[in-house]
């Protein structure tokens, strides 16, 4: 009789406890902050503009020394590694068949002229002699006549004269030597030489065709933390279908507006294109935006509280988007997680 008492007893603390457990479990756990901070951005009005980035270098001005005409070069009087000045020799062209028709000249000419002493003596004798006005007048027709041919054999000396000076190729401007060309026939547009000016740079990239080119509102390059404007050089499309066909690299180059003081050929330096440049615009950091099937939308705070705003965003790049309308400057906007 006495262990029958105590079941009721334990089905009653048993149930109890059951009870209690269940009533525990139900008590929800809070998975979020009762107050949460975001960071916010404002609605700026400033510039913007996209850009492209490329990889350049900085290189010395060159000067290519073509042969014009094409010709035999007689003999090359610089190497590579020369160091020339603008007006040197650095070669010739062969001269030696103008300089035979010179000395030939020179013989016609010297002969013409005691000729000419011989024939005039005589003339005036016979025009002294006879005291006759036709004689006269014969003599002086002759001496015109004389100094007609003399006049035509002295321009053909100046002619040969001047195709043996250009016989001379000289350097148009100074700078070391880094190719040069042998002794003997050069084709018509053939490279002589040519030369580096290491005091004077440019810069040059991957070519870039010529609607990059014609889209962009500025062109810098960014070296040695400074920026400077350059210009684009035009170039002949039939290089560039030659290279292309060659399977070689063609480049674009690029004159410095402004060269620093740190510019030293053979550095690294950032192309920059800058394109579709606006001015004077509203302006939101692009972690700002966030976009559904019906476009962008940003969380604007209105007074403590977030609220859903759509907005229309015009030029955007890596870092932030024109805003064309739905905020208004000085709004205070969230950043997204």
């Amino acid at each position: 009789m006495k262990k029958t008492r105590y079941i009721p007893i334990l089905l009653t603390l048993t149930f109890l406890l059951s009870a209690c457990g269940k009533e525990a479990a139900e008590v929800p756990e809070l998975k979020v902050p009762v107050s949460v901070e975001f960071d916010t951005a404002f609605v700026n009005r400033g510039d913007i503009c996209n850009y492209r980035y490329y990889d350049a270098k900085i290189i010395p001005v060159t000067t290519e020394i073509k042969s014009e005409e094409g010709g035999l070069l007689k003999e090359v009087l610089i190497n590579v590694g020369d160091h020339v000045n603008a007006g040197d020799i650095i070669a010739r062209y062969n001269d030696e068949e103008a300089k035979a028709r010179l000395e030939s000249l020179d013989a016609e000419i010297e002969y013409n002229r005691k000729k000419s002493i011989c024939e005039n003596e005589i003339a005036a004798e016979r025009a002294s002699t006879s005291g006759s006005e036709l004689d006269k007048l014969l003599l002086k027709q002759q001496k015109e006549t004389q100094a007609l041919e003399m006049q035509i054999l002295n321009e053909k000396r100046a002619e040969v004269l001047n195709e043996i000076g250009e016989c001379d190729i000289v350097a148009p401007e100074s700078g070391n030597v880094v190719y040069v060309a042998n002794a003997g026939y050069i084709n018509k547009d053939g490279f002589i030489a040519i030369t580096a000016d290491e005091e004077k740079v440019l810069a040059r990239s991957e070519f870039i065709n010529d609607q990059i080119i014609s889209r962009s509102d500025s062109i810098t390059v960014f070296h040695n933390g400074e920026e400077t404007k350059v210009t684009p050089r035009p170039y002949e499309r039939s290089d560039y279908v030659a290279a292309t066909l060659r399977g070689g690299t063609f480049y674009t180059y690029y004159d410095i507006e402004k060269k620093t003081d740190s510019m030293k050929a053979g550095d690294y330096a950032q192309l920059i294109i800058r394109y579709n440049s606006k001015k004077d615009v509203l302006t939101v950091p692009n972690t700002t935006l966030s976009m559904d099937s019906e476009g962008y939308y940003v969380y604007k705070q209105e007074k403590g509280t977030r609220v859903k705003c759509r907005v229309a965003i015009g030029v955007k790049n890596e870092l932030e988007a024109e805003v064309l309308d739905g905020l208004s400057e000085g709004d205070e906007i969230y950043v997204k997680n």
